[in-house]
């Protein structure tokens, strides 16, 4: 799995925690999960502040932007999906080298493994981008107790984290097969172009409850449950 590194461009201003980051708005939490979404707008940055939760990023609004970390902090890693292919991991390193920055497309998925490695960073958008940069942060508050499917017949998840594991889907048979089995509990997050940004808490609970809100294409986060 590529691992890039986050810019080693420095500032040296007071942080806040990423739960005070104006920018960074809470929109759900429970025992498993903290969700919030980050609005960045073409030309700002936003406060230095500090990630020390494992978190997974689905970009709900694409766009460019570069990353500034603060001295003697850590540099963070990030980890990429499957879904992602090589040549789009290649071109978002040659685009970090060269440019400073890194385009982050609409739907895509990446993770900051923070708890055992805080950042402190600044992200600034850049001037460039069409609208506003809109990234769902879900924070991982527990270890993981999935157990990953064994047969061959079951789907692959598309990222395997230290707190959850990720599975793509296209429509609502696709999601409701990864959802089947009972004690599943997962955050569902809308990615294609109609649903982008929705989302929903899954637990048995739901099992007959609708999901068109979120059906078209997206990302079911399961934090716990099991494949059998």
């Amino acid at each position: 799995m590529e691992r890039a590194d986050e810019s080693a461009l420095s500032i040296d201003e007071p942080w806040v925690p990423v739960a005070d980051e104006p920018s960074h708005r809470e929109l759900f939490r429970n025992g498993y999960v903290r969700v919030y979404m980050a609005s960045i707008e073409p030309g700002a940055r936003t406060l230095p502040h500090r990630h020390d939760e494992n978190t997974l990023y689905v970009v709900v609004s694409g766009g460019a932007s570069s990353t500034i970390r603060t001295p003697g902090s850590d540099s963070v890693a990030y980890r990429f999906p499957r879904s992602i292919s090589a040549i789009r991991k290649l071109r978002w390193l040659i685009r970090r080298a060269l440019l400073g920055s890194v385009y982050l497309p609409t739907g895509a998925c990446l993770y900051m493994a923070n708890r055992d490695h805080p950042v402190v960073h600044s992200v600034r958008a850049s001037r460039r981008n069409r609208g506003t940069m809109l990234l769902m942060g879900i924070e991982l508050l527990r270890p993981a107790a999935v157990h990953l499917p064994t047969d061959v017949g079951r789907p692959e998840p598309d990222i395997v984290l230290d707190g959850a594991a990720v599975y793509r889907y296209s429509g609502e048979r696709q999601l409701r097969a990864i959802l089947a089995r009972p004690g599943i509990r997962a955050l569902v997050v809308g990615t294609a172009p109609s649903v982008a940004g929705r989302f929903i808490w899954y637990d048995d609970s739901r099992r007959n409850a609708p999901l068109s809100d979120v059906a078209a294409a997206g990302a079911a986060i399961i934090v716990r449950g099991a494949f059998q």
